[in-house]
């Protein structure tokens, strides 16, 4: 049997408050616009996106992700500020970004150490962002309505994550862990 995967760091609990902070003004700005906000407990920073993964080869990446990480030492990371995909003025995703130290060479060496195992390889330049909305089509008002927010001075909590995270993404749209691997200190 296989399940959809991917590749993910956990928030610490200060993060995640600073993370539900930012969505307050957002809620304010853009109540009833077409806009699903993202649940506190599914907030995550994605380092690879998988597709199906079999699950007998779980422990093996396991394994792999444990192997290729060593030696590394945990990233920096801060919540930063506020941006959109494709562009502000016209969200399809809204985020926080992430400042960081040592998240490239975190996510660079799971990459290569997850490879034979990623089904679906995203080739895009690698952008650490923590998703907290995504936008209906046709939802125009939007972009306006949270430039004014780009603004703003970022979060700025630091945290520094222990582990890496293999999810499964459900077809119910939740998250569920199937391995955890400690991140050398």
């Amino acid at each position: 049997m296989s399940f959809r995967a991917f590749i993910a760091l956990d928030l610490s609990p200060e993060a995640l408050a600073a993370v539900e902070a930012e969505q307050v003004p957002l809620r304010a700005a853009i109540t009833r616009q077409g806009v699903r906000f993202v649940r506190p407990d599914k907030i995550h920073l994605t380092l690879l996106f998988l597709g199906q993964l079999d699950e007998e080869r779980l422990p093996e990446l396991a394994d792999a992700l444990q192997q290729g990480i060593s030696g590394l030492k945990p990233p920096r990371l801060r919540v930063g500020g506020i941006g959109a995909f494709p562009t502000i003025q016209r969200p399809k995703t809204i985020w926080l970004g992430v400042e960081e130290e040592g998240l490239g060479e975190l996510q660079s060496a799971v990459a290569t150490a997850a490879k034979p195992f990623a089904e679906l390889r995203d080739d895009k330049p690698y952008r650490p962002h923590l998703t907290l909305a995504r936008v209906s089509p046709g939802s125009k008002a939007v972009g306006f309505l949270i430039q004014p927010l780009v603004a703003r001075l970022p979060a700025g909590t630091e945290w520094c994550p222990s582990e890496v995270v293999v999810y499964e993404s459900t077809p119910g749209g939740d998250y569920l862990e199937r391995s955890r691997v400690t991140i050398p200190v």
